[in-house]
């Protein structure tokens, strides 16, 4: 069900691209909020948060770490920050 839903994201991506040309970056902040939604989902995570530069995972009630430690995402840019914690989340 999920990557069903995945599939309607990028295909929705592809068309507005098509018919509007560029997205405009708060639209494509959401798409990206939307596929950090699904692939959390898809993990089993049962909360995601990025506070102070770190993500912040929840399976039930406990925290996943990674070596001990919230991974801590490195890219400055907000909506890029987006795409590292959906690809850490994808690799739990």
């Amino acid at each position: 069900m999920i990557e069903c839903e995945k599939q309607v994201i990028t295909s929705i991506v592809r068309w507005v691209r098509r018919r509007l040309g560029p997205i405009p970056a708060p639209a494509e902040t959401l798409l990206r909020l939307a596929q950090l939604r699904l692939t959390a989902a898809n993990a089993g995570l049962s909360a995601v948060e990025i506070k102070q530069g770190k993500l912040m995972m929840t399976r039930g009630d406990a925290f996943i770490l990674i070596d001990g430690k919230f991974p801590r995402l490195t890219h400055p840019d907000g909506s890029e920050r987006l795409l590292e914690a959906t690809a850490m989340i994808g690799k739990v």
